[in-house]
């Protein structure tokens, strides 16, 4: 009995000798790291796995949900995936939807952006769905639609997140998630990212919501800072057109400094709104 006792003692300071010698060895093996920094190119390289999922729509949201992502271009077709939710993802048996897919290059890489509307869904309805392309899927999301009837709802606004998103804005957004988390949609009045064609701050920007963007459907529109601007003459120039090609003349002035009596007063919007022969229903601009 007291030679067993012995032998496991002496098989027990062994093991702590060892595990103490490699924790002695492994610090002392690491003490010359030094981190490396990742390229934007690297960070933010697509990949087969689905990203950038957003949900949103272009009918009518008690009935029908869109949603878009993004893979690299080794995916030639996009599927999604939706039925309504239950207790077990096991018993799921979704409908399959083939996607829209287009091809973009940005300033980084290129991609292959996908697309699928859902239609004929039911009011008030939560339901559950996932893209990729068969093989590779995302994670499941729910999403809710809208009743058909009148009630009640709360939406989170956001004004410019453009700059060092991922510094202050992911913040903001986080905390008004915490907030609102069973808000109908969340409502970007433009300026999203300062610069249009760097494909950084947009993963930034797509970064910040995560996972929210593919369960609350985002309403963006653009600001001046997403227009890309290919010899349009001066910096301050926009050109606004209609999907049929229709121009529409805008001109915005904007807190214009005026003295009195030794202050500064900044003097509201003037608005010249040219529009023929097309009627604009609802417009967002971002200042």
């Amino acid at each position: 009995m007291a030679h067993g006792k012995i032998k496991r003692l002496k098989r027990e300071i062994l093991t702590t000798a060892f595990v103490g010698i490699a924790a002695c060895f492994s610090l002392h093996a690491h003490e010359d790291w030094q981190p490396t920094e990742q390229s934007q190119k690297e960070i933010y390289r697509p990949s087969p796995i689905p990203e950038r999922v957003l949900l949103t729509w272009g009918g009518d949201p008690s009935t029908s949900q869109s949603v878009t992502w993004r893979t690299d271009t080794s995916v030639k077709k996009g599927l999604a995936q939706i039925a309504k939710a239950n207790y077990s993802g096991r018993e799921l048996k979704p409908a399959t939807f083939d996607a829209t897919t287009s091809f973009f290059k940005s300033d980084l890489n290129e991609a292959h952006y996908h697309s699928v509307t859902f239609q004929s869904l039911y009011p008030d309805t939560l339901y559950v769905y996932r893209v990729g392309d068969g093989a590779n899927w995302s994670e499941y999301y729910h999403f809710k639609t809208a009743s058909d009837q009148p009630r009640p709802f709360s939406f989170i606004y956001f004004g410019d997140a453009q700059n060092e998103v991922r510094t202050h804005w992911s913040r903001v957004f986080r905390e008004a998630f915490r907030d609102a988390p069973r808000a109908a949609f969340t409502l970007h009045a433009g300026d999203l990212i300062d610069v249009n064609s760097s494909d950084a701050e947009w993963g930034e920007w797509h970064q910040g919501p995560d996972w929210v963007n593919g369960t609350i459907p985002v309403i963006a529109t653009p600001g001046n800072h997403e227009y890309r601007r290919i010899n349009q003459g001066p910096e301050a120039e926009r050109f606004w057109s209609t999907k049929e090609g229709q121009a529409i003349e805008i001109l915005v002035t904007s807190f214009k400094k005026e003295s009195r009596e030794n202050k500064t007063f900044m003097r509201s919007l003037i608005w010249d709104l040219k529009v023929k022969p097309v009627i604009l229903k609802s417009m967002t601009v971002a200042i």
